[in-house]
């Protein structure tokens, strides 16, 4: 159930990034391509052994390494991974009771998980879009599956629900949630939790 899956974003336009790394793979492959040449010639030897990566190879590479590490950057996107900590008020009673709740939301550029527990349940996403307006806001808007931890197994029942957050100052997540099972609705606030030096 914990798997990351892809998602979309909407907002932001990645072709000029894209094509720079496609230039940076198509000089990568050639330097590699040029080094083995000269090593086979200067001693002799062939390299048959390392094979001299396509440009499509070493793009996909570039890609994959970018994806799981500086994409933050360079597409100058918030990275939301980390654990979030805050209540969520529920239709169910009213909104007359705050519940603890921990997420946890592991990110890449085209990959995402988010893991919302509480006391008595766990949410994981299953589908993602994270939308970027016009004034470089983001939300986050996501369906996820609800599953009751096995004490509460006969008071909930397995459920899906959608659910939309609002980053504020990249330190809040302000959202709603909705699911039509259970016909409930609530409010959701999370503050991330500092990382230890």
């Amino acid at each position: 159930m914990e798997e990351m899956h892809e998602y979309k974003i909407i907002g932001k336009k990645f072709d000029l990034i894209n094509i720079g790394i496609w230039f940076f793979s198509l000089i990568l492959a050639y330097i590699i391509h040029v080094i083995v040449t000269f090593f086979e010639g200067k001693f002799g030897i062939s390299l048959w052994l390392f094979e001299i990566p396509s440009v499509i190879g070493v793009y996909e590479k570039s890609n994959k390494l970018i994806n799981k590490s500086i994409w933050s950057k360079l597409y100058k996107i918030n990275d939301l991974s980390g654990i979030w900590e805050g209540n969520l008020q529920t239709s169910f009673d009213n909104y007359g009771s705050s519940i603890l709740a921990t997420c946890k939301i592991i990110q890449e550029f085209d990959k995402i998980l988010i893991v919302l527990e509480t006391e008595k349940s766990i949410s994981y996403s299953i589908k993602a879009v994270l939308q970027i307006n016009s004034l470089n806001e983001m939300i986050l808007d996501y369906d996820y599956i609800n599953i009751p931890k096995i004490r509460n197994s006969k008071d909930l029942n397995i459920h899906f629900g959608h659910n939309t957050f609002r980053l504020n100052n990249n330190k809040e997540l302000c959202g709603e949630y909705y699911n039509k099972q259970r016909n409930t609705r609530g409010e959701i606030l999370l503050r991330k939790r500092e990382e230890k030096k």
